[in-house]
């Protein structure tokens, strides 16, 4: 992200707060540094202080925005959201702001967190316990009743996905290995699959571009 964009969004987020602020929503005066956070590839993450609390809020790219029925999409994932929140799966969600999640400042869109402390589990390190956890709750979502009456064919990408990967592999992206373990579990990439290398990548014992099946 350049300078001029990162103060773009920085003027946005602070003018978000303070209408929302003026609207009855206790979200409080922006006070001090809005600060970056790592970790996202799409769009972009902020830490803001204000007088009333500490939250985390989401800057949605504003080419990914310009995509048509992109609202839809994100309405489906906010429907989702509220399921797993109806059936008790642990999940940060949005803040919701008479029922809208999703806002809008300075031309751009943004969601709004509580901000939760927390830190990446390292491959190399994760306990057992962690992954009974994990376990847990992904028991817990595959258990969650469907309730569609009629099976529906899958909606099927139309982007091809190997042409990006051969891209991110010729200019040595760190994007590659992700890319390329996504389409792989996505059964979209013809290779062959090592059941030693799985069970390697469930334990951890594998440096991160190895992760996966391949």
């Amino acid at each position: 992200m350049t300078e001029e964009q990162c103060s773009e969004n920085h003027l946005a987020i602070t003018d978000l707060f303070t209408n929302y602020s003026q609207k009855g929503y206790a979200l409080g005066r922006v006070i001090g540094d809005i600060l970056p956070v790592s970790g996202g590839l799409m769009h972009k993450m902020f830490k803001v202080q204000t007088d009333k609390g500490t939250y985390a809020v989401k800057c949605l790219n504003p080419e990914i925005m310009k995509r048509p029925g992109v609202f839809d999409n994100y309405g489906r994932a906010e429907a989702l959201e509220a399921i797993l929140e109806d059936n008790d799966i642990p999940i940060v969600t949005a803040l919701s702001f008479k029922g809208k999640k999703m806002l809008k400042a300075d031309g751009r869109y943004f969601y709004i967190f509580k901000w939760q402390e927390g830190q990446i589990t390292d491959w190399n390190h994760i306990s057992e316990e962690q992954c009974n956890k994990a376990g847990e709750i992904l028991g817990k979502i595959h258990a969650i009743d469907p309730k569609n009456d009629e099976e529906s064919d899958p909606e099927l990408s139309e982007i091809d996905f190997r042409r990006y990967l051969k891209k991110a592999k010729e200019k040595e992206c760190s994007i590659a290995s992700c890319l390329e373990l996504s389409l792989q579990w996505a059964g979209t990439v013809n290779q062959k699959f090592s059941s030693e290398k799985d069970i390697c990548a469930v334990l951890g014992e594998l440096p991160a571009p190895e992760k996966g099946m391949v």
